[in-house]
């Protein structure tokens, strides 16, 4: 059974390149890309930079830490397919839920009676 989300929204730590310590110390692990270019730029651009894919490997030294993101994510960039089918993935949850925040503000803004 999944851990209570309220009990993983501590303050965050921000870091592009986390200790263990820190690895091993978080409840929930979200990943963030600010690059935006085209595939074969893209490459050039992120070749270096590998190491930021959230995979198997990070998310168990959490300490049974949730993996975030709030979609679309590109498998196998941003994170692996085994971290995205996990249990402990809330990805496709906090995407629901964003759908269903957004059909009520359409809702809203079109005056509707909610």
């Amino acid at each position: 059974m999944r851990p209570p989300v309220a009990d993983h929204l501590k303050s965050p730590m921000i870091s592009n390149r986390p200790t263990t310590a820190q690895i091993l110390s978080t409840p929930r692990v979200g990943e963030r890309c600010l690059i935006t270019a085209g595939p074969e730029e893209e490459w050039e651009l992120r070749k270096n930079y590998r190491h930021f894919i959230v995979d198997e490997k990070k998310m168990a030294l959490t300490n049974d830490g949730l993996f975030s993101h709030c979609l679309p994510l590109r498998r196998n960039i941003k994170a692996t397919d085994g971290v995205m089918d996990a249990p402990y993935c809330l990805a496709m949850d906090e995407a629901e839920n964003r759908l269903h925040v957004q059909k009520a503000l359409m809702m809203n803004l079109l005056g509707a009676e909610l």
